[in-house]
């Protein structure tokens, strides 16, 4: 005869909530990775086949962190605005749907 114990009692909330904090540290990581590496093929991209000396990478740099500190809808729309009315980026792009991402963030 077999002995079946629930899973919700065989592990603790602790051991849980340590599981769940544990992968989401492991994603934020992984994000983290993700994103240094694009930043980085950015940079080599610039310098590559633009022709953008030190100086000139850095200060994208910069400005590119001060820019990613955005968290405001209206900034992210005029961010849409531009990169497709302006500069017809849409196969490259697509819109972000704000309504999408409120509901994501609750």
């Amino acid at each position: 005869m077999r002995a079946r114990v629930p899973f919700k009692n065989s592990v603790s909330k602790k051991r849980l909530a340590e599981a769940e904090e544990f992968i989401h540290s492991e994603l934020k990581k992984g994000k983290q990775e993700e994103i240094t590496r694009t930043l980085k093929i950015i940079a080599f991209s610039l310098y590559m086949f633009l022709g953008f000396g030190e100086k000139r990478v850095k200060h994208f740099l910069d400005n590119l962190s001060a820019l990613m500190d955005e968290s405001d809808e209206l900034f992210w729309d005029r961010v849409d605005n531009v990169l497709f009315d302006k500069l017809h980026l849409d196969d490259y792009f697509s819109r972000e749907d704000y309504d999408e991402r409120e509901d994501l963030l609750k």
